[in-house]
């Protein structure tokens, strides 16, 4: 996977969190976010820090996991095996 494409993954994963709590973009300024750069997070355009996907978590009430993509936890050239 390109650090472009997992870059993207996770910004679409932090817009469904949002969108999932009926947050809007603008609704990150309460959390400490500016409004362009939040925009800018969800584009998958900044590079993010792991403090910056803390207080992302924090602010939506989850796990940072939760913004990983599944695929992006799998070694490249594995298979998930279900039980």
């Amino acid at each position: 996977m390109t650090d472009e494409r997992f870059m993207a993954l996770v910004a679409d994963r932090i817009r469904g969190v949002r969108k999932s709590r009926g947050r809007s973009q603008w609704d990150m300024q309460d959390f400490g976010f500016n409004y362009r750069y939040y925009q800018m997070i969800e584009s998958g355009t900044v590079n993010l820090t792991l403090k910056t996907l803390n207080r992302l978590a924090n602010a939506f009430a989850v796990s940072a996991v939760e913004f990983i993509p599944p695929e992006a936890l799998l070694r490249p050239g594995k298979t998930r095996q279900h039980r």
